[in-house]
């Protein structure tokens, strides 16, 4: 930021003065950890929270960015910020930061609140300009790796009926990435994701992703978790039921797959009631065998 200087501060007490600002005006910004090195939360004052949800993007310095951007997700799980105004300054900021690793923490960020913070009718408000901003991004990204980290938000965010069909094109190949190269996992997650749209041809999609597959264990792994996407709420209710038995929560990340797309937000209203049978299995679930290993004497 204009006239920004960076103060060694050692919080050793509820209340630490700082010397050298004696005199000076006050800032309209004070952020702690501002070169990469502070750890902990750090809860802002007003004023300079408000500067952040307006001025975060034109920070000079992509570390002090960075750093703004944590305490700012900080902010919004503690209730400080709005989910709609620092989603609105992560849609914003795309198109104006140029540190690769910041444009992934942004797109992260953007990701999360779109689903998990946003209520239904807002999220589908911003749902065209978020995937107009993540396809231009695709195009503007200057690294394979930047280019491929845009898709993948694109993938998980696509909800429009234009955005849902573009997906649905590449996934059958009749749409191509700019400069992305997809891998196999790329065409199985495009179909989840599809099917968990309820695309009228959702059984085919995933049908045909499984002879796709080539691996024994992915496709296994996809068969495990394709009752979870069923448009039958029958068929998803008995995927929970099955995994109260412990054999059938062998593959963690299996489970947390099938989990995942059971809880989708998209299916949210139905999956309330597996909250409660989750929670009464936790504690069989935490239950650890004693731990045995081999000694040499």
């Amino acid at each position: 930021a204009r006239d920004s200087r960076l103060f060694t501060v050692r919080l050793g007490a509820p209340r630490v003065s700082i010397p050298d600002v004696r005199g000076m005006p006050a800032p309209e910004l004070v952020l702690p950890g501002a070169d990469g090195f502070g750890y902990g939360r750090f809860e802002l004052d007003s004023a300079s929270l408000s500067y952040l949800l307006t001025h975060l993007p034109e920070l000079d310095d992509p570390v002090a960015r960075g750093a703004a951007w944590l305490i700012l997700w900080d902010a919004l799980l503690e209730g400080q910020v709005q989910p709609r105004e620092f989603f609105a300054l992560t849609m914003r900021a795309l198109s104006l930061e140029d540190d690769e690793l910041n444009v992934q923490r942004i797109l992260g960020y953007a990701e999360e609140t779109f689903w998990r913070f946003l209520p239904a009718t807002v999220r589908f408000e911003q749902a065209r300009e978020l995937e107009r901003l993540l396809w231009e991004g695709i195009d503007a990204a200057k690294t394979p790796t930047l280019k491929a980290t845009y898709f993948r938000a694109f993938r998980s965010a696509a909800l429009t009926p234009d955005g849902v069909a573009r997906l649905r094109g590449i996934w059958s190949r009749r749409v191509t990435v700019p400069g992305v190269r997809l891998s196999e996992d790329d065409y199985t997650t495009m179909a989840l994701e599809l099917a968990i749209r309820s695309v009228p041809d959702a059984a085919d999609i995933l049908r045909s992703q499984e002879r796709r597959i080539t691996n024994p264990d992915r496709r296994a792994r996809f068969a495990f978790v394709l009752p979870a996407l069923s448009g039958d709420t029958t068929v998803r209710d008995a995927f929970f039921e099955s995994l109260k038995n412990a054999a059938n929560r062998e593959h963690e990340p299996w489970v947390l797959d099938g989990l995942g797309y059971l809880h989708h937000p998209l299916r949210a209203a139905r999956a309330e009631r597996y909250i409660l049978p989750s929670l009464e299995l936790l504690e069989e679930i935490q239950r650890v065998a004693p731990y045995k290993t081999n000694v040499l004497i």
